[in-house]
């Protein structure tokens, strides 16, 4: 049986990233829960991805804004929110 979805991966475009004013990773219980992200944008749409055969740790291949630097301290997020959206550091 097929499933109905809104978008496809390629839709996940660098003008997509833009219109993102918020993001949340919810990893996965340890329970059997699979994890999800929760993206909304400018206009107000919600997306929410759940890892159900993808492997959590590997959500910031999927999901630039999640990815981080290695720092001497310790790992940093490439990007920071502001007001208007993410600014890449």
């Amino acid at each position: 049986m097929d499933r109905d979805h809104t978008f496809d991966l390629p839709d996940l475009t660098e003008d997509f990233w833009k219109t993102v004013v918020f993001a949340q990773e919810d990893p996965p219980s340890g329970m059997g829960g699979p994890g999800c992200v929760c993206l909304l944008s400018k206009e107000g749409k919600e997306y929410i991805f759940g890892f159900e055969e993808t492997p959590f740790y590997k959500s910031p291949e999927l999901f630039p804004i999640f990815e981080t630097t290695d720092e001497r301290i310790g790992y940093r997020h490439k990007y920071k929110a502001e007001d208007h959206g993410w600014k890449y550091l």
